[in-house]
């Protein structure tokens, strides 16, 4: 039964646009009317034509296939492989970034130069769609509904969307709907009408697959930059986070050390031919992961997520990210990001090494620091002194001190901890001294046990040779004041993580596949810097 014609009205309610409930949703889409997003417009229509033109759809870049006649002898072979990944040496950090992460800009010899190439103009509209047929709806329109939604508290799927855009109005004409049922009209390249779910499933598989989300979260991120929107800074504060993975997992047992048999978790597998699953263990076709990207996370002694991974970069003062990029495999190590995300950022964002001076991770970070440092000649890593061995020989050297934590700090026999004033570099040797009490003196003038440290009362200073505490770094030693007062910005991009995730809803998603949850974390990220754009727009 055809839809019948309804049209919007010539004027938006101007109630419900006006009122403080509705400025999130209503600043995003005015924000995307910006001439920033008309590349990204006309692309969606070149890459719509690439779509359909297919006869057969590829799968998902990244996917892994296993031919195995059984399921069972099909997760062995992934278990395999698992166990081969971890058992590997450490990521070079000379290789591509699509080594650890997804790569939404992969391409195929069959697409134009224009979805390959960004220097590339694409077609006018006019000989894209000049020709017979139906006219395509508008991919801005459809974007700005997607963006919308979540702020809504509507999950971004396409009957979602959908629904959405028939019981609000105000929200189809805001986002450059003109109604409900229509077409595009004598002589109009774009339809306007408000889509079916069937489109808008279209959009977003058209969006992912050519990369088109990313490239629209680069875009507001870098106009924001661009405009001092938000102001760059001389720090970038790096962490990973976990989305929690719509899949679920099977455990296999293994025989672990000791002979004692242990659960090693991998993902369900599945097929995707018509053969019908009675008959998978003898149809030639292969197996394949239910969700490539997702594993184990573990987040503590007692907390292990089936989850995606994804590594985040944020300004260190002004707590905003920038950018991130969900992993290829969720089970590799933190450490393996840091440096594949700087040389991404170089490419994204040109000019923001200039201004770069220090990157701030946490412990997982330490063996990555000679690395960052090679990216820039005035780039260090501020991470936090990893733990060791208590060197107690050397504590036992020094009159009047107790120990030395865990971290390389110095602790005297009052229980008082030193603080770290700089290097003596031709002996190569650390300088530290008793800091000064809540009234500005020495506790050394009233110490009880001055005798014991031999200076009479007087300040102490000990030197303790670098090659004894190995968690500290030489050229940048954690424990100085000034790279202490540094690290205390670190935990500035758990609170960025948290806006993408918890305030815009990346908690949990509803796709399967890291390159999908790549462009879930693309919305969120071009959706905050919509809001800072309108909010900094309204002073």
């Amino acid at each position: 039964m055809p839809t019948a014609q309804v049209l919007f009205e010539s004027s938006v309610s101007r109630a419900i646009v006006s009122s403080p409930v509705n400025s999130a949703w209503v600043s995003v889409l005015r924000e995307t009317y910006s001439p920033t997003f008309e590349r990204v417009g006309v692309l969606y229509h070149v890459a719509l034509r690439h779509f359909r033109s297919q006869k057969q759809r590829a799968s998902l870049p990244g996917g892994q296939e296993f031919d195995a006649g059984s399921q069972r002898e099909a997760r062995q072979q992934a278990l395999k492989v698992m166990e081969e990944r971890k058992a590997a040496e450490k990521v070079d950090a000379s290789q591509t970034e699509p080594a650890v992460f997804v790569d939404p800009h992969h391409t195929d010899e069959s697409w134009p130069p224009c979805l390959v190439d960004p220097s590339v103009p694409p077609p006018p509209l006019h000989l894209l769609l000049g020709g017979r047929g139906r006219r395509p709806i508008s991919g801005l329109a459809m974007m700005r509904a997607w963006l919308a939604a979540p702020l809504l508290h509507v999950t971004a799927t396409a009957a979602g969307v959908q629904t959405l855009l028939h019981s609000n109005p105000v929200l189809a004409q805001l986002c450059g709907f003109k109604g409900y049922g229509i077409s595009a009209g004598p002589g109009n390249l774009i339809s306007y009408g408000v889509p079916s779910a069937a489109t808008l499933s279209e959009f977003n598989q058209v969006m992912t697959r050519y990369g088109l989300w990313r490239q629209a979260s680069v875009l507001a991120v870098a106009e924001n930059l661009r405009s001092g929107v938000v102001e760059v800074e001389r720090g970038l504060s790096f962490d990973t986070a976990h989305i929690e993975a719509d899949s679920g997992s099977v455990g296999l047992r293994v025989e672990g050390p000791k002979d004692k048999p242990t659960i090693k978790r991998i993902c369900r597998l599945t097929k995707t031919c018509s053969c019908g699953k009675a008959r998978w263990s003898m149809c030639p076709h292969p197996w394949r992961r239910t969700d490539d990207g997702a594993a184990v996370v573990v987040k503590g002694p007692t907390k292990k997520y089936w989850a995606h991974k994804m590594s985040v970069a944020a300004f260190a003062e002004s707590e905003v990210p920038i950018d991130a990029r969900v992993m290829q495999h969720a089970a590799d190590h933190d450490s393996t990001t840091v440096v594949p995300h700087l040389r991404e950022l170089m490419k994204t964002f040109p000019g923001l090494l200039d201004a770069l001076k220090y990157v701030l991770a946490d412990t997982a970070y330490h063996s990555k620091t000679v690395e960052v440092a090679e990216l820039g000649p005035e780039l260090h890593t501020a991470v936090r002194a990893s733990t060791s061995k208590k060197p107690a020989a050397i504590a036992a050297r020094l009159s009047g001190i107790d120990h030395f934590t865990r971290t390389g700090v110095p602790v005297c026999e009052a229980a008082v901890k030193f603080t770290m004033v700089g290097r003596d570099i031709p002996g190569e040797r650390y300088i530290w001294t008793v800091p000064d009490n809540d009234d500005g003196y020495s506790p050394c003038e009233s110490c009880r046990r001055a005798p014991s440290c031999g200076q009479g009362g007087a300040r102490r200073y000990i030197r303790v040779d670098r090659n004894a505490f190995k968690q500290i770094n030489w050229d940048n030693p954690q424990h100085l004041q000034s790279n202490r007062e540094l690290y205390q910005h670190r935990t500035g991009v758990e609170r960025a993580i948290k806006r993408l995730k918890v305030d815009l809803g990346a908690e949990h998603v509803t796709q399967r596949n890291a390159l999908r949850v790549q462009a879930i974390v693309d919305t969120k990220m071009m959706t905050l810097h919509l809001l800072l754009r309108a909010q900094a727009r309204a002073g």
